[in-house]
């Protein structure tokens, strides 16, 4: 019966999967030019770099073009337009096309990510952490799979906490370290991922672990240095110039009140899901260290998406950690509460609020975001793509 049991379980979770692959696989072989604001210019500089031109330029120079990110992700970008013939009709579209389902697999690893750090660090129950996991794919919007930085720079930072719980159960000092560099291989993907690991340095710090403290800030310093190092000597002062003067575009105070009103009117339902189960952890769990480490990394990440949600141009990717660690904390709190009344009704309850959760914004990014994607078709030279619609205007 239990055997009969986790079978149907499997089977769900993976049908369950399966469809949102589906679905986000239609969107990535669209045609439209752009799912987020961003792709275009990300494809425009892999091009460039397959087509021998530099990816750093003087944006003061003709023709101020800037590309203002570091150049992690898209180093597997400009290997596939180096491959790829040129002389086909499709070759943007395929670059495109190899970028988004990048971001894809780097939504699946964070996923997989998510399972490992509340059955292996919190020790939550399987069902409910690949609840939580499946919950964190779902979630992700359209920008979290176009051919954008921020894919991989979540999936590395949370690689980065993962790998420091990991270092803390083991007593590792060499794991501590490799915190430290997966870190400031995060900065390499985008600038801001490396900022959760401050998050970190204060439970070390509330700790008094100064030996595990001092192993992740040097490995983290000594790794920045010799990238930056690398990079300079690949791309000149223009590279400090493209990816901190980029990053200068001016703050506007009521852009980042908007951008936080979205965000709560598509995610109001986990914010405050996550902050009941942080509040129970605190009261309930108070003297346990996964809560301590939760409470930080639920307050920097939502610090961080703050003060960055802030800059002209931002949206609200910039809180996607933020959510990733309240739904952690939710899956906690419940494994938790079901261990201590052995809720026989609980399984199906849960399930029930997935399937319910996940069916809902599926829904809502179906009806948002692949309508309109859809309407675009391939023109003759693929370099431009027109809308059914646009005959309309």
């Amino acid at each position: 019966m239990n055997s009969k049991t986790i079978s149907i379980k499997s089977m769900l979770i993976l049908g369950v999967v399966s469809a949102l692959i589906l679905y986000r696989l239609i969107i990535c072989f669209s045609y439209t030019p752009e799912i987020c604001v961003g792709e275009t210019n990300n494809i425009w500089n892999a091009l460039n770099v397959a087509n021998g031109k530099a990816l750093y330029t003087n944006p003061e120079s003709i023709p101020f073009e800037i590309f203002q990110y570091t150049p992690l992700s898209q180093v597997p970008i400009f290997i596939a337009a180096a491959l790829l013939d040129t002389e086909l009709d499709t070759y943007s579209y395929n670059v495109m096309r190899i970028g988004r389902i990048l971001s894809l697999c780097y939504n699946l690893l964070t996923a997989l990510l998510v399972y490992l750090i509340l059955v292996r660090v919190l020790k939550v129950s399987r069902t409910i952490s690949w609840g939580g996991a499946l919950l964190c794919f779902t979630l992700f919007t359209h920008l979290a799979f176009a051919v954008r930085p921020d894919a991989l720079a979540l999936t590395i930072s949370l690689l980065g906490v993962y790998v420091f719980c990991l270092s803390g159960i083991r007593q590792s000092n060499k794991m501590y370290m490799l915190t430290g560099f997966i870190f400031a291989i995060s900065f390499f993907a985008k600038q801001d991922a490396f900022m959760i690991i401050s998050a970190l340095g204060m439970m070390l710090l509330i700790k008094k672990d100064w030996i595990p403290l001092i192993s992740i800030s040097f490995s983290f310093a000594l790794a920045i240095a010799l990238f930056l190092l690398v990079c300079y000597n690949l791309f000149g002062e223009v590279f400090f110039k493209s990816i901190f003067g980029g990053m200068d575009v001016g703050y506007d105070l009521s852009q980042g009140l908007y951008v936080f009103y979205r965000f709560l009117n598509i995610y109001g339902i986990i914010v405050i899901a996550g902050f009941a189960s942080i509040t129970y952890a605190i009261i309930k769990l108070k003297h346990q260290e996964n809560t301590i480490l939760l409470l930080l990394l639920i307050v920097f990440s939502l610090l961080i998406a703050v003060f960055s949600s802030i800059k002209k141009g931002s949206w609200i990717n910039y809180y996607t950690p933020f959510i990733i660690y309240l739904i952690v904390t939710v899956g906690y709190v419940i494994d938790d509460l079901n261990k201590k009344f052995s809720l026989s009704y609980f399984n199906v309850l849960f399930a029930s609020m997935i399937a319910i959760t996940v069916a809902f914004f599926t829904y809502k990014q179906i009806y948002h975001y692949t309508a309109p994607f859809l309407k675009y078709k391939q023109s003759k030279s693929c370099l431009l793509y027109t809308s059914d619609a646009a005959d309309d205007v």
